[in-house]
């Protein structure tokens, strides 16, 4: 199902796809309400960290 593929017009509707599911998700009044979420999102947020093993 998922393959590690860089194709440019896969990656291109990947990112539509993540897009259209972001925007669905935040539509959601009690998603979007939530702190937490919007950390996860932000450029900032530490979930972005890539830690070292």
């Amino acid at each position: 199902i998922f393959s590690s593929s860089t194709e440019d017009a896969f990656v291109h509707q990947r990112c539509i796809q993540l897009d259209k599911y972001l925007q669905d998700l935040l539509s959601i009044a009690n998603v979007a309400e939530q702190h937490e979420v919007w950390d996860f999102l932000s450029a900032s947020s530490k979930a972005w960290i890539l830690w070292e093993l």
